[in-house]
Order: C-alpha cells, then sequence, then structure tokens
C-alpha cells in the first residue's frame, strides 16, 4: 500500500467547505483537499498526474470514459448541479424573442462538448423543439482568443462546429455582430456592464419550467479518482464518498440556519424553503440511485447530440459505494 500523500482537488462551495477548512477528514489517512478553478482544474484531472482525483466536469468524463479511457472513474457524488437557460446571451437590442430565434443562428460556445452546453442544447430541444443541427457553432475563448478542448471533439458531420477567427473571442465576436448568441457557464463581463442581455427575461421562470417537464436538475460535475490510485488503496472510495457526504451535510445544515444569515442573501430562508417544496427533502442528493433518472437523461443526451458513440450506462461510468451513508 502506497504511502504517498494524495491531493485531491475541487471548487471552493458549502459542499466542499468543510472538507478544504479541515472540519470533516476522510477515515483514509494521507488525504488533503485543495481547491481550484473549473478550467485549470478539469484540464489537470485529464491531462496531468497532479492530483490523484477531484471535481471533474461530467460532460469530459462521461465522453472520455465512452472512448475507453479508463484512468479515471468517478464516485457518485455531484459537487455542482445549476440549470443553464441563464447562460444564453444575445446582444441588447437584438431581435431575439425566444428560443425559437436560435434557428440558423451563428452561436457560440467556450467548448462544445462541456456539461453546461449539453444541458442547454437537450433544453432547447426538449423544451422548444430547437435541434443542434439547426444551429451553426463556433468554439473560442470567452474574453480572450483560447482554443485549449479538454478532450477533443468528435461531432455528427451535420452538426456544424467552427473554430472561431484565431484573433477572436466569444464577447467581441457577439458585440461586433459576427454571433448572434453566445452560451457560456460563465457571465460575461458586459453582462454585468450592461452591454448584452440574456437570451431569456425570466430564466427562473424557464427554468422551472424545464424541471416541472423532466423533473431533472441537471448535474454539472462530479467526483473522480484515479483508477491506478484506488487500485493501491481500494478503501479511498468508500471513505472519501463518507467524507464528501458528511460535508455536503455540513453545508446543508449552514443553509438551514435561521437565528442569523451564514450567507449574503436576505431571503436566504425562504429560497431554501422554495426549493425544498419544489425538489423534496434533498435537492441535492447523492448516490447513484438517487440520481439515475438525472443520470439517465444525461446519458441519452450525449448520444442524442452524437458526442458518443454508444450510450453510456450510469453503472458504467460510477464505482460501486455504499449508499445508506448517504
Amino acid at each position: 500500500m502506497s504511502s504517498e500523500p494524495l491531493h485531491l482537488a475541487v471548487t471552493h462551495s458549502d459542499r466542499s467547505d468543510a472538507l478544504l477548512r479541515g472540519i470533516v477528514k476522510p477515515a483514509c489517512a494521507g488525504v488533503s483537499f485543495v481547491s481550484g478553478n473549473t478550467d485549470d482544474l478539469f484540464f489537470d484531472l485529464l491531462n496531468t498526474r497532479k492530483y490523484a482525483g477531484g471535481e471533474m466536469s461530467l460532460a469530459a468524463y462521461s465522453v472520455a470514459r465512452s472512448r475507453g479511457r479508463e484512468d479515471l472513474i468517478a464516485l457518485p457524488v455531484f459537487l455542482s448541479r445549476m440549470f443553464r437557460h441563464a447562460s444564453i446571451y444575445v446582444r441588447n437590442g437584438s431581435a431575439f424573442g425566444g428560443a425559437g430565434d436560435l434557428r440558423g443562428r451563428r452561436v457560440g460556445v467556450p467548448d462544445y462538448q462541456m456539461t453546461a452546453c449539453v444541458w442547454v442544447r437537450h433544453a432547447l430541444s426538449v423544451q422548444y423543439g430547437v435541434l443542434p443541427t439547426e444551429i451553426h457553432w463556433f468554439v473560442g475563448g470567452l474574453e480572450a482568443p483560447s482554443l485549449r478542448e479538454r478532450i477533443s471533439l468528435r461531432k455528427p458531420p451535420e452538426v456544424r462546429v467552427e473554430p472561431l477567427r484565431r484573433e477572436a473571442d466569444l464577447v467581441g465576436s457577439l458585440e461586433s455582430g459576427e454571433l448572434d448568441a453566445v452560451i457560456t457557464p460563465r457571465a460575461p463581463r458586459a453582462f454585468a456592464a450592461g452591454a448584452m442581455r440574456r437570451l431569456f427575461e425570466t430564466p427562473r421562470v424557464e427554468e422551472r419550467r424545464y424541471f416541472e417537464m423532466t423533473r431533472v436538475f441537471p448535474i454539472m460535475h462530479t467526483f473522480v479518482l484515479r483508477t491506478d490510485v484506488l487500485a493501491q488503496r481500494p478503501e479511498l472510495a468508500h471513505d472519501l464518498f463518507v467524507a464528501l457526504v458528511e460535508a455536503k451535510r455540513v453545508g446543508d445544515a449552514r443553509l438551514a440556519e435561521t437565528d442569523f444569515l451564514p450567507y449574503g442573501l436576505a431571503w436566504m430562508v425562504e429560497e431554501r424553503l422554495d426549493e425544498l417544496a419544489l425538489f423534496g427533502d434533498d435537492p441535492w442528493p447523492y448516490g447513484l440511485e438517487k440520481n439515475r433518472p438525472a443520470l439517465d437523461v444525461f446519458c441519452h443526451a450525449l448520444a442524442d447530440q452524437g458526442l458518443v458513440e454508444q450510450r453510456p450506462s450510469p453503472d458504467q461510468l460510477f464505482v460501486p459505494v455504499a449508499e445508506e451513508t448517504c
């Protein structure tokens, strides 16, 4: 058994805070958690051996796994979820009235295969009848020229995906009229400055309609381990799953605080009660069985969009753990 210290990387959220601050410690020895941003974290996990594991894009992991990569395996832990209707941006003053107006348009994305874009295309298809083949896609950096891919793109020939001009970025191309819309999980600075707007005036209404239609709260990130590390230390799967579940419980307890507001949201208590009424007693479940419906939808979306040759099964993507601990 290796005694080498293991470094695991996650984004900093209420689900990971207790691990990053050492409030929750895994039973397995020699494990430390560090925080990172999504772009670097995902790239490092997919392309280097800098970390023994960590938070990972669900799409990048699923696509890589479907292509035969076996160097990473996921725990059924889902550190990020988010509805993404609010991630579609258009120019101020443009004539867009709704999702149907995206047909035949030029739409930019940072990475065609990124999880947020998979979910947006799924929503456009099932909720509004707009298919990926009806849009001309362009790929580039959000606010600076960049074409770094997490994994190489494979797509159906009928879907048009092109790189932006080498010197161009998505925001500049939208502002100049070279693009008609941009889909991005990170809000552009130009949006905060009032230079562009969201496609949907009330995205929360559209997102709630999507949930009521599908009963799916989209999963963005999972948690992966290097399989060579897991082979040396098989106890890691159970011990880390238990620790990640406990860290989420600590975060949930802070969200349930009513004596004072632990976060700077004036109506946090009421927002939480509204979400519990909509989603049930645990809006953010871990474990494979509790998430199988959402994962099935996501795997179908990957196949429908031609990002995988064969639709993966959730059972192929996640290592078995004792889910009674969650």
